[in-house]
């Protein structure tokens, strides 16, 4: 394709999507907010990555407003010769968990299918995701649609479970599947955020250490709990959508700059095959819960 898309204001439910101009995207870059009220939070850890892979690209930006304050910004990767475009997010933390995530995609996949050239568009709104086709042969492809099928996969085994059933456990660990859902949020963050971008993050493991995201906290809901997860995939995808599979964790975050840091494509299969066992545990443990089995 070789239409430029051109962001416009959008409307949903509760949002307000404001297009980023040039001069906007240049001001936001530089630390200048006198355009925009910032909301709680907001502009966020992820919001300057977010801004320049669209500057790069020349793709569409939006920030999101919620009530005349802006909560987060929202962009697309560059569309496929196919008309095939993915849609990427980030939320200030105070407004993860709220379902906001899924407005802004279902909107956005609203409008850009609307746009001429756009075939499909993918993101978090996805109802099901499927497993790649047999004859896919793109490498990037097969890694981006393994870890969505299973990522959709974690959240289909919870769906019918109750809240007393999601804090439960029935394994001698004592893991629950609500925890299981925590701790697969902590593992996108490790990776991708504070592993391959290279992005501070406080309590990267939990507020414990190690092993402590498996116990989701007392006072968030399983809405908080999933909303989180889904902002945490989301931004997964944002990353490695801007680099090639070649491409080394940047050092500063989980990798200091003289040891081994490892390539995106290292990094993909690594988070793939932990997602792969952790849907085999959930699987076993749905079954025991109500007899529920399959994919």
């Amino acid at each position: 394709m070789s239409d430029r898309i051109v962001a416009e204001r959008i409307v949903s439910e509760r949002l307000v999507f404001l297009p980023v101009t040039a001069q906007l995207q240049q001001a936001l870059l530089g630390g200048d907010l006198s355009a925009i009220t910032p909301g709680p939070g907001w502009p966020h850890i992820d919001t300057h990555f977010g801004l320049e892979m669209s500057a790069r690209s020349g793709g569409p930006a939006w920030p999101v407003e919620r009530d005349g304050a802006i909560i987060g910004e929202c962009g697309t990767t560059s569309p496929s010769g196919d008309g095939r475009i993915e849609v990427t997010y980030g939320l200030a933390e105070p407004v993860q968990g709220e379902g906001y995530g899924v407005e802004i995609v279902a909107a956005l996949r609203d409008w850009l299918l609307r746009r001429p050239g756009i075939t499909s568009v993918s993101g978090d709104a996805d109802e099901t995701t499927a497993e790649p086709a047999g004859s896919m042969t793109d490498p990037r492809e097969l890694l981006a649609g393994y870890l969505d099928f299973y990522r959709d996969a974690i959240l289909r085994k919870l769906d019918g479970m109750t809240d007393d059933e999601l804090r439960t456990s029935r394994v001698p660990s004592g893991w629950t599947p609500l925890g299981l859902v925590n701790h697969l949020a902590g593992v996108e963050r490790r990776w991708f955020q504070w592993g391959f971008a290279g992005i501070q993050i406080e309590h990267p493991w939990g507020t414990g250490g190690p092993g402590a995201d498996w116990v989701p906290p007392a006072d968030r809901t399983t809405d908080d709990v999933v909303g989180a997860y889904r902002d945490a995939c989301a931004r997964s995808r944002a990353i490695a959508a801007a680099a090639e599979l070649g491409d080394e964790a940047a050092p500063g975050g989980r990798f200091g700059a003289a040891g081994p840091r490892p390539s995106l494509i290292w990094t993909l299969f690594h988070v793939l095959q932990e997602y792969a066992r952790h849907a085999g545990h959930l699987d076993i443990v749905r079954e025991l819960v109500d007899g529920v089995v399959g994919e």
